[in-house]
């Protein structure tokens, strides 16, 4: 049995204090253990000088450590420390003419700053020759430091120049003052893709068609001219106001797909590591299957409301574009077409030779999927619809064969039910529930309703009690794992569940514990249990919290002394009281900062934070 090195070893391994005997069986047992080898690489991240020396010693005869000092080069600061955009425009621009002037820019009045990117800042400018407003990317005066910045922001500008399409935005010309290159474009309403998605996690799967046979006709007009972007990602992506033409934005990476002269210094990485193709990511030469690698990245994000290759640092999403294979995007978000699914899974092979070799025939696929998606949805209606009518003859004769009072049992098929309003939550408030007597062995039953906005770092909790909820909790959890999951929680750290959690879709969670099971279920379907648990109470002097570290919607709760859930089941659109109901909560009936339980017996909610957006709407 081989065992691993003790934690002292491994750090005296990254401060180099081992002999080389020592370093060359670590050596062999890194080749070995997986686990090992991620924690070196952790050690890199907190230590990376000595790492870079290690992984430099072992790289003469051990390849795979060889990558590690690649990904750690990469991971030095791209630029210098800089000013505020304020502060460094202020170097470049020309004096103001008149007061509502930041300075003057050639020929361009600039008024306002618009953003900054990686090598620019955008600013709107007044042209008063041609009368029209234009967006102006400045080169950031920094990197006049770097040699090859400059060479890099020229090529930009005569390759976006050259590029003449309406889901490419226009450059006008390009200028030059006080020695910083500069470029004029057109300037756009409208709003980034980011921008969009942080407000709609999740589209609709019309506008992900859409917006990405779009995407793919602005790169394959530039592939045709033998340029590859290398930075597609949704705060590249443009949509513009009233049409939600799709724009590709910033060309600051690219390059010909024959251009053998990087211009990058050592230790700089370019590119933005969530939808970078792990070609790019380990230095190797990318083409245009490099763009349709994040084109797939992106398409991913419009799918499920989370990136395909997540971590917590740059360090180790590389490690999961390297290594991982994502969850499919149909099972995160079941609405998804399975064609749609397994080409966006095709776009994101690690190996470009398993992807579809070309912009075109992305779009052909992309196209044919809008082709079936119209028969798919009527088969689907269809198939529906017979269900349910099955479904009522076999409970009729079922009444008729066995007499009125055998009530049929249908099992679940999840829906989504109409919201009734709701308390909004930032990450930051709760509601508080004081004084609700749960048996110390059970049994009872929780359950939400919950819209997701957004997940936030380790654990989001709907309905919790004790210290961050390590009593129980119903949550959504985050930690050490790339999609974010539905779980319960009780006696923290004891959980089960584990089902995709989807940013943007109404939930219905509900846990049912008892001295011999503890069950969970999303959307009435049975998702987990366990038999005999440890188990206990946080008994009635423990407060319960809603909505701790959560953001998103929750407008329903109901608190149970009975097991209600042993099969699967379809949930109530109206969770409503009875005589096993120790509180229910109907957001809609809250206001100012109590929620008020309709169950009769007064246990009302403390609320501390979340807002009353249905309120505020009448």
């Amino acid at each position: 049995m081989v065992t691993c090195p003790t934690l002292e070893k491994m750090n005296h391994l990254a401060e180099g204090d081992l002999s080389s005997s020592e370093i060359d069986a670590l050596e062999q047992h890194l080749q070995e253990c997986a686990c090992c080898s991620r924690f070196v690489e952790t050690l890199a991240v907190q230590n990376e000088s000595s790492a870079l020396a290690f992984a430099d010693y072992l790289a003469k005869s051990q390849p795979v450590v060889e990558s590690l000092i690649r990904t750690l080069e990469l991971l030095r600061p791209a630029v210098p420390a800089t000013d505020d955009a304020s502060e460094a425009l202020s170097s470049i621009l020309a004096p103001p003419d008149q007061p509502n002037e930041l300075g003057r820019l050639g020929p361009y009045r600039v008024v306002t700053i618009l953003g900054r990117g990686g090598m620019g800042i955008v600013v709107e400018a007044d042209d008063p020759d041609l009368q029209r407003k234009v967006a102006v990317k400045i080169m950031l005066p920094a990197l006049l430091s770097l040699p090859s910045a400059k060479k890099r922001f020229l090529r930009e500008a005569k390759m976006a120049a050259s590029l003449r399409h309406k889901h490419i935005v226009i450059t006008h010309q390009v200028g030059e003052q006080s020695g910083v290159p500069y470029l004029t474009m057109e300037l756009l309403e409208g709003e980034t893709l980011e921008s969009r998605l942080k407000r709609e996690p999740i589209l609709s799967v019309a506008e992900i068609l859409r917006i990405g046979r779009e995407i793919t006709e602005g790169l394959a007009a530039a592939h045709e001219q033998g340029f590859v972007h290398r930075d597609i990602k949704p705060s590249n992506l443009w949509l513009e106001r009233e049409t939600a033409n799709v724009k590709i934005l910033d060309f600051g990476l690219a390059r010909t797909i024959d251009d053998s002269n990087h211009l990058t210094q050592t230790g700089v990485y370019l590119g933005t590591p969530a939808f970078m193709p792990p070609e790019q990511a380990s230095g190797n030469a990318v083409d245009e299957r490099g763009d349709l690698f994040s084109l797939g990245c992106v398409l991913y994000r419009m799918a499920t409301g989370v990136v395909p290759f997540a971590g917590k640092d740059s360090l180790a999403i590389f490690w999961a574009l390297a290594s991982k294979i994502p969850v499919p995007p149909g099972q995160l978000n079941p609405l998804l077409p399975p064609a749609l699914s397994a080409l966006i899974l095709r776009l994101l092979a690690k190996d470009p030779v398993q992807r579809p070799s070309s912009a075109a025939e992305v779009r052909a696929a992309l196209d044919a999927v809008s082709a079936d998606s119209p028969r798919r949805t009527s088969s689907i209606q269809w198939l529906v619809g017979l269900a349910a009518m099955v479904g009522i003859a076999f409970a009729v004769w079922r009444w008729c064969a066995t007499g009125p009072e055998l009530t049929p049992t249908v099992a679940a098929m999840p829906i989504q039910t109409a919201s009734l309003g709701g308390l909004e939550f930032d990450g930051t408030g709760m509601v508080t529930i004081e004084g609700i007597p749960l048996a110390e062995t059970g049994p009872y039953t929780l359950e939400a309703y919950v819209t997701v906005r957004q997940i936030l770092p380790n654990r989001n909790v709907v309905i919790g009690a004790g210290e961050e909820g390590r009593a129980f909790a119903i949550e959504i959890s985050s930690y050490r794992q790339p999609f974010p999951k539905w779980r319960f929680s009780w006696k923290f750290p004891h959980a089960i569940g584990e089902a995709p959690a989807l940013i943007g879709q109404r939930t219905h969670v509900a846990a049912t514990l008892t001295a011999k099971q503890v069950a969970f279920f999303v959307n009435g379907k049975r998702e987990n249990s366990l038999d005999n648990p440890v188990v206990s109470s946080p008994g009635a002097d423990i407060a319960l919290v809603l909505g701790k570290n959560l953001k998103g919607t929750i407008d329903q709760v109901r608190i149970s002394r009975i097991c209600r859930y042993r099969a699967e089941f379809t949930p109530e659109n109206l969770l409503t009281a009875d005589a096993d109901t120790l509180a229910v909560y109907r957001f809609a009936e809250g206001a100012g900062d109590v929620l008020h339980d309709s169950s009769g017996h007064e246990r009302h909610g403390k609320i501390s934070g979340p807002t009353w957006p249905s309120k505020a709407a009448n």
